[in-house]
């Protein structure tokens, strides 16, 4: 499912602004994202992730429908909820917090994919 895979790819960006502290500080980059990581329960995000996506399956194949007719803002505006409510999970904010920190010093600036682009 197309939508299964953006929410695990929004894992991997990072939080604009969570005002959490990132363990790890003062160490390499690299160390400090697997200090950071560690403390992020990744089952805990699969099941949140596999329960959110059952109880919308439905919008999942709408979303789906939308990109494949070409009708992106629709997709998009189908989206954002269930955009909203993954990043708002403790862990999801935590794994991006990690992830932010890492990009930062290795200088990528992060964009926001659109729901219809890549898989």
């Amino acid at each position: 499912m197309r939508v299964a895979a953006r929410i695990v790819l929004l894992t991997l960006l990072p939080a604009t602004a969570f005002g959490q502290s990132v363990p790890g500080a003062g160490l390499s980059p690299e160390a400090a994202f697997e200090a950071c990581v560690a403390g992020v329960d990744g089952a805990a995000i699969d099941a949140f992730a596999e329960d959110m996506l059952e109880r919308h399956a439905d919008l999942g194949a709408a979303i789906d429908a939308a990109c494949a007719d070409g009708r992106r803002d629709e997709a998009a505006r189908l989206y954002a909820p269930l955009h909203a409510e993954y990043i708002a999970h403790p862990d999801v904010q935590r794994l991006r917090a990690c992830t932010a920190v890492l990009d930062a010093a290795q200088g990528i600036v992060p964009e926001e994919p659109h729901v219809c682009d890549g898989e």
